[in-house]
């Protein structure tokens, strides 16, 4: 969050979280631990893990499935793929890159 925090002024940036929880985990705690720790990006559940097949590889074709994963699009185009956890350091200098 203080990556994101960092840059939420900026009219080019924009962080969304996706979560791979159930849909339940919304009603049962997930929304208390955002507003808990102050989450400001929109926050997202993919509830279709039926079809994770599909939509897996839609998103990166290297992608095993793991998580975390992240993506960087700058102007509706995908720019990076990075799958496992990125240091503070790397997403700033990655985030740096695409503004």
């Amino acid at each position: 969050m203080e990556v994101n925090n960092a840059y939420r002024d900026n009219p080019d940036y924009k962080m969304i979280l996706v979560s791979l929880d159930k849909a339940d985990m919304l009603n049962s705690g997930m929304s208390d631990v955002a507003q808990k720790l102050n989450f400001t990006p929109d926050l997202y559940i993919l509830n279709d893990n039926t079809r994770m097949n599909e939509w897996i590889p839609a998103i990166d074709s290297s992608w095993s499935g793991a998580i975390p994963a992240t993506v960087f699009y700058q102007n509706g185009v995908k720019k990076d793929f990075v799958e496992g956890q990125l240091k503070k350091s790397t997403l700033t200098q990655k985030i740096n890159n695409y503004l």
